[in-house]
C-alpha cells in the first residue's frame, strides 16, 4: 500500500530537479572567478563598466564584483524556485503573459514615439529613463525605445517577439503591432538578429519549407512597403548598412578587437563578472569568466531547450523562436549578462522545459504501471490504474 501511495503523488512530482547540477556548477565558478581572478590580473587595462563608451581603467576588486555575484545569485535562487513550482503554472496563461508583455511594451513604444514626433514630449521620460548607469536620453532621434533605455535593446526585444508571434501563429493582430514597432524602433540589432533567425529558421526547416519561405518573404516585403511609405528607407539604410562606418560602429569595432587581445593576455580564464565591458554577449563573456565559464553557461541553457527542441506544441516553439533571435541580438549588440530581458527568456524556458519534462516523466511512469498491471492478474492493480 505504501507503494501505490507514492505513486499516486507522480503528478506533483518535478522530475527536473537533477537539471540543476549546471547551474549550480556555473554559479560556483562565477563565484570563484570573480572573486579571485581581479587579484590574479590586478591592474590590466580592461573596459571599464558603466562608463562611456571606449572608457579604458585599470582593473582592481571592487564593490561591483560583489554586487554581482549578488545579482546572480538572486537570479539562481529564482530558478531554483521556479523549477520547484513550476506545475502550479497553467500551460496557457504564460503564453498570454507573454503577450501582454509584448504588447505593453508596443504601446508604450508608440507613445513615446508619437510623443517625439508631434513634438509634444507628452511622456513621462524622467520616471522610465532614470537610470543613472546609462545616462541615457530618451530624445534619441526619431526611434521607438518603449520602455528600454537604449534603441537597440527594445529592438532586441521586439525582433525575438516578432519572432516568437510568427513562429506560433497564435496571434496575427499582436504580430503585426509588433512588427511595426519594429520597424519604427529602427535599431540594426533588432531587424538583423530577426533576419538572422529567419534564415536559421529556414536551414532547421525540414517539413513545409516552401510554406515556411513564402510566409517570410511576405512579411519582408510588407515591411519593405511599410518603411517605403513612412519615409524611413534613407534612415533604414544609415542604420543597417553604413552603421559599420559611422563613430559608434568604429568603436564597437575596436573594442572587440581589444576584448579579443585581452582574451589571449588572460589566457581565457577570465576576469572575473563586472570587469570588463565588450559590446557583444559572447566575447564580454569570455573575457570576464572564461571559455570555461561560457560552456557552463551553455550546458545548463541547453538542458533547458532539450524538452522544447524535442516538443511539438506550438507555443513551445515559438518561445524556442523567441530564444534563438535574442541569442542573434545579443551576439551583434548586447553585452550585458544582466540584460533583463535575457534572464526573463532564461525564466520562461525553465518552467516551459520543466513543465514538458514532467509532463513526459508522468506519462511514462504511467505507461510502466501499465505494463505491470496489464501483466498482472490482479483485479486491484487494474483498479489502481485506472484512478491515474
Amino acid at each position: 500500500m505504501t507503494r501505490i501511495h507514492q505513486l499516486g503523488y507522480l503528478k506533483h512530482f518535478n522530475f527536473q530537479s537533477a537539471n540543476l547540477a549546471p547551474l549550480y556548477v556555473f554559479f560556483v565558478y562565477c563565484c570563484l572567478i570573480t572573486l579571485f581572478m581581479p587579484f590574479v590580473f590586478d591592474g590590466i587595462e580592461v573596459v571599464s563598466p558603466g562608463q562611456d563608451n571606449g572608457t579604458y581603467a585599470k582593473l582592481h576588486f571592487s564593490l561591483k564584483h560583489i554586487l554581482q555575484i549578488i545579482y546572480i545569485a538572486l537570479h539562481v535562487i529564482v530558478i531554483i524556485i521556479l523549477k520547484t513550482i513550476s506545475n502550479r503554472f497553467l500551460f496557457l496563461k504564460i503564453f498570454k503573459l507573454i503577450n501582454s508583455l509584448i504588447l505593453f511594451v508596443s504601446i508604450i513604444g508608440f507613445w513615446e514615439f508619437f510623443a517625439k514626433v508631434s513634438e509634444t514630449y507628452a511622456f513621462p521620460s524622467d520616471f522610465l529613463y532614470n537610470n543613472p548607469s546609462y545616462a541615457q536620453y530618451w530624445l534619441q532621434g526619431i526611434r521607438l525605445n518603449s520602455t528600454f533605455t537604449e534603441p537597440s535593446y527594445a529592438g532586441a526585444f521586439l525582433g525575438a517577439s516578432v519572432a516568437y508571434l510568427l513562429y506560433s501563429r497564435i496571434n496575427v493582430k499582436l504580430l503585426v503591432i509588433a512588427a511595426i514597432a519594429l520597424i519604427l524602433n529602427l535599431s540594426g540589432t533588432g531587424l538583423v538578429s530577426f533576419s538572422l533567425f529567419c534564415f536559421f529558421s529556414l536551414l532547421i526547416e525540414k517539413q513545409n519549407r516552401g510554406k515556411y519561405i513564402f510566409i517570410i518573404m511576405m512579411f519582408i516585403l510588407i515591411i519593405t512597403v511599410f518603411i517605403s511609405l513612412i519615409g524611413y528607407k534613407d534612415l533604414m539604410y544609415d542604420m543597417l548598412i553604413y552603421k559599420a562606418d559611422s563613430q559608434s560602429g568604429t568603436e564597437r569595432s575596436s573594442i572587440i578587437l581589444f576584448t579579443i587581445n585581452l582574451l589571449e593576455e588572460t589566457y581565457f580564464l577570465g576576469l572575473g563578472l563586472g570587469s570588463h565591458r565588450c559590446f557583444s554577449f559572447l566575447t564580454g563573456m569570455m573575457a570576464n569568466i572564461g571559455i570555461v565559464g561560457l560552456l557552463l553557461f551553455f550546458w545548463y541553457i541547453f538542458i533547458i531547450l532539450r524538452p522544447i527542441c524535442k516538443s511539438r506544441n506550438r507555443y513551445a516553439k515559438g518561445l524556442l523562436a523567441f530564444d534563438i533571435s535574442l541569442f542573434f541580438a545579443l551576439c551583434i549588440a548586447i553585452p550585458d549578462f544582466t540584460f533583463p530581458v535575457l534572464w526573463m527568456s532564461i525564466f520562461l524556458t525553465t518552467i516551459i522545459s520543466s513543465k514538458l519534462t514532467s509532463s513526459s516523466e508522468y506519462k511514462r511512469k504511467l505507461f510502466v504501471l501499465y505494463k505491470i498491471s496489464a501483466n498482472s492478474e490482479s483485479w486491484f492493480m487494474r483498479k489502481i490504474y485506472k484512478l491515474f
